[in-house]
Parts: C-alpha cells; structure tokens; sequence
C-alpha cells in the first residue's frame, strides 16, 4: 500500500475527530493535531508519506546530477567521434579514396 493511500484511508477518520473536537469547541491546533496523533493512525500516514517524498526527492536530485555528468559525457563521446571522423577524412585524402571497406 503506498504512502499516499495509506494517507488518503486514515484522513477520514482523522477528520471525523477534528470536525468532533471544533463542535465541542476545541479549536486549538495543537490540540486537535496531539489528539488525531494519539487516536488514529494519520500522523503515523504523515511521517510515512514525507519519508517517501524525501526518498524520491533524493533519487531525483541524483539523477539530476547524474544527467549533467552524463551529458558532458556524451558531448567528450561526440568530440571524440568527429575528431576521428576527421582523422579518417584526412587519411581518406591523403591516399586519395573516397571509401573504404573494412569488415
């Protein structure tokens, strides 16, 4: 079960207590939030739900950082490639062919 759902399933019950809790004239945030934490499981749907979005906020700002590094070194691969590329034109010239097959 994800985060998410596991959230989405106990915000119900959670809310059902806040909207008890304001009837009864008890309007203070810190209040309502301590009692939803000790009667349901919605705090504990919370934590899981920002451990999952940290998690995949890390992965993603790795593979952020991956894609740069990547990227630089797919650019030295096609440098790379054009200058032998040159280097062949260069013998093909030299020797006056225009192809060569080679297996």
């Amino acid at each position: 079960m994800t985060a998410a759902f596991q959230l989405d399933r106990a915000t119900s019950g959670a809310k059902a207590l806040a909207d008890l809790l304001r009837e009864r004239g008890f309007d203070d945030e810190d209040l309502i939030l301590d009692t939803v934490e000790g009667e349901t499981d919605a705090m504990e749907a919370v934590s899981g739900l920002l451990r999952w979005m940290n998690e995949r906020q890390a992965t993603a700002d790795a593979l952020k950082a991956l894609e740069a590094d990547y990227a630089a070194r797919r650019r030295r691969y096609d440098e790379a490639v054009k200058s032998a590329r040159a280097a062949l034109a260069s013998f093909m010239d030299a020797l006056g062919v225009k192809k060569i097959e080679r297996p």
